[in-house]
Order: structure tokens, then C-alpha cells, then sequence
């Protein structure tokens, strides 16, 4: 592990703390094994009503959907709640099922399968495409300033 930044000792505060620990920004856990999942990152974290929403929780359930093709959920800005967690999908193919996904029925999905506070209040958009960063993953901080934006209209 790095020792320190450079030059810059308020970066180096700022990421390793006083015990050694470097602050990935990474959330997960370890088990009774000692083996160490990484389920998140920090700034994915979706707040509602002083509840922490993983959105890979909610993405893996809409994902189980055979109408869903790619997912990701983020927060909506909500003057009283904080966030509300919104999906945008990507459908499958329709050709193979002949009917395409309802947002209403991806709100039902998540509805009945996670607690409460995981519901999809901020709804369901639907896109062509994700947009993806080069290595092939969805760029998220395009993807949540494309609900801020939601937000303010």
C-alpha cells in the first residue's frame, strides 16, 4: 500500500486515516472466514429517509427480468426524502417475447421483492443505451446528472 501522496499531505489525510486504513471509497464487508466482498462504491450509495440503498441490490433484482437487457439505478434528488431511487433500462430485444417491459412493471418487481425503502419512487426511464465509459462499464455520474436534470424540470 502507498505510504502518502507526494508532496500533498492534506490528500494523504484525507484518504488514509489514522490508523493506516486507506479510504477506497469501495463498500463491502467481511464474513465469519475472513473473506472480503466488495459490493459498492460509497458515492453510489443512495439515501432515502435516513435508509442506505445499494443500487446493485435493486439492479440485480430488475436484471432478473427477462424484458430487462442493462440497468442502472441511481438517486433522484427529493426535497423531503433525499433521494428516491430511479431506474433507467435498457430493454431487451423484443422480438423474443413479442411484448416489451412496462415500467410499471419493473416499479411491481422491485416493489414485491425488496423492502419498502428499495422501492423505485423516482419510476422507471427507459434509454436505447447506457452510456459506457471505454473499458465497458455504464458511466454512472452521466447517468446521475442525467436525474438531477429530471429533477429540476
Amino acid at each position: 500500500m502507498m505510504n502518502c501522496y507526494y508532496n500533498d499531505p492534506d490528500a494523504t489525510a484525507a484518504t488514509i486515516d489514522e490508523e493506516g486504513w486507506m479510504q477506497s471509497g469501495d463498500l463491502g464487508y467481511y464474513d465469519e472466514d475472513g473473506e472480503i466482498f466488495v459490493v459498492d462504491r460509497l458515492k453510489e450509495l443512495i439515501k432515502y429517509r435516513g435508509y442506505h440503498i445499494y443500487p446493485v441490490e435493486v439492479e440485480s433484482v430488475l436484471l432478473s427480468h427477462p424484458g430487462v437487457k442493462e440497468v442502472a439505478v441511481v438517486g433522484l434528488p427529493h426535497p423531503v426524502d433525499d433521494e428516491h431511487p430511479i431506474a433507467f433500462v435498457v430493454r431487451t430485444e423484443s422480438s423474443l417475447t413479442g411484448e416489451e417491459v412496462t415500467e410499471q412493471e419493473l416499479i411491481d418487481l422491485v416493489a414485491t421483492e425488496m423492502a419498502d425503502s428499495k422501492r423505485l419512487r423516482g419510476g422507471v426511464k427507459f434509454l436505447d443505451n447506457l452510456p459506457k465509459t471505454p473499458s465497458n462499464n455504464i458511466r454512472r455520474g452521466y447517468v446521475r446528472d442525467l436525474a438531477r436534470s429530471m429533477a429540476t424540470t
